[in-house]
């Protein structure tokens, strides 16, 4: 699957998996610290992990979400280890995130990986605004398994490409 860019009502959603371009990662680490959401060096690493970049009317980053691989909390299976981050001024669509998450699961169910391929997509829902019957319902529709909680007492959620 390659590269793309698709509209998402007001946003502009950009696909940069592995294709970050200098400029595009100093706007996604200047947009993480000024929503005091990374420090800088963490900001800097997690550049690399960024599948899609949000960008608001006026071409400006507002969320990003990242991927990297790692076992499933509680496992051994390697899964894509999924986070999303919007920032204050564009929160409140969950039809966004619900977008956002399905573009990726659908991008990286082609995407050409380096074995050992992962299995799958998991996310760990740290906010718990998502803990309710709506985005439960969301969440199972799309696919996804409820696979516990972790040692934070955080719902991890995983649907599989196969």
């Amino acid at each position: 699957m390659s590269r793309y860019r698709k509209s998402f009502g007001r946003f502009s959603v950009e696909n940069v998996y592995g294709v970050v371009e200098p400029e595009t990662g100093e706007e996604i680490v200047r947009f993480w610290l000024e929503e005091r959401a990374l420090p800088p060096p963490r900001a800097k690493r997690r550049v690399s992990q960024v599948v899609f970049v949000v960008r608001d009317e006026g071409g400006n980053v507002c969320g990003v979400n990242t991927v990297f691989k790692g076992n499933l909390p509680g496992t051994d299976d390697l899964y894509y280890l999924y986070r999303t981050f919007i920032g204050k001024t564009s929160r409140g669509s969950i039809r966004l995130l619900a977008f956002m998450a399905e573009e990726t699961w659908r991008f990286l169910r082609e995407f050409e990986d380096e074995s050992p391929r992962p299995r799958g997509l998991a996310m760990v829902m740290e906010n718990r605004k998502f803990y309710g019957k709506r985005m439960k319902r969301w969440i199972e529709r799309h696919g996804y398994t409820y696979c516990g909680k972790n040692e934070r007492g955080q719902n991890i959620w995983r649907r599989d490409f196969a």
